[in-house]
């Protein structure tokens, strides 16, 4: 994904230029033409680094629901120890409020 030549943010204000120069409409057709053929390339060159991080982060979210879904099984054999000493405690609770 890393491109020590592409900085994401550069292409985009590059990309923003053009799109500007071409809006304007100032320039004779076959510069309009040469512009055009530049923005469609960084917009390419963005899309694939965008495509790219897209990648990476789910990579990371799957990486973290299975970290997660681990613990919430780790937590769910904790939980039911826990509530079964709750459960213990009610009754005790109760035998010596009947007293």
């Amino acid at each position: 994904m890393k491109d020590d030549n592409f900085k994401f943010e550069e292409q985009i204000n590059i990309l923003e230029q053009i799109v500007a120069s071409l809006d304007e409409g100032e320039l004779p057709l076959d510069k309009l033409l040469e512009q055009y053929k530049e923005g469609m390339l960084v917009a390419k060159r963005c899309r694939q680094f965008l495509d790219s991080a897209q990648q990476v982060v789910t990579e990371i979210n799957k990486e973290t629901q299975t970290i997660t879904d681990e613990n919430d099984s780790d937590d769910d054999a904790d939980s039911s120890d826990s509530n079964e000493n709750t459960f213990d405690d009610e009754a005790r609770f109760d035998s010596i409020s009947e007293d």
